[in-house]
């Protein structure tokens, strides 16, 4: 999906990933917080959780929140999941994204 900067977007998320092969290491859509590294995308939140960037604005958090995000810059929106290992991950999120009117 394309964006506006500016664009005030809506995300309602549901789902769980496995982001590593130990027991626990799952999360929802705001992540784990028994891990957080510097070396992940969004360092100030944990490992696993739903994040967005546009363009090659910086990635920033999701989570589970459903408030309007205001969108930093022109160009794709484009999900992830914050964690720098993906080799290990499985399981989804299903994201549905309207913009607010």
């Amino acid at each position: 999906m394309d964006v506006r900067k500016g664009d005030r977007i809506v995300f309602h998320t549901t789902g769980q990933i496995t982001f590593g092969p130990e027991a626990g290491m799952t999360a929802g859509p705001d992540g784990n917080d028994r891990w957080r590294r510097a070396t992940y995308p969004v360092a100030a939140v944990p490992v696993g959780a739903l994040i967005f960037k546009v363009a090659n604005s910086a990635p920033s958090p999701i989570g589970s929140n459903a408030q309007p995000i205001v969108m930093p810059a022109d160009g794709r929106l484009m999900l992830g999941v914050n964690d720098d290992e993906f080799g290990d991950n499985s399981g989804s999120f299903t994201v549905l994204v309207t913009r607010a009117r």
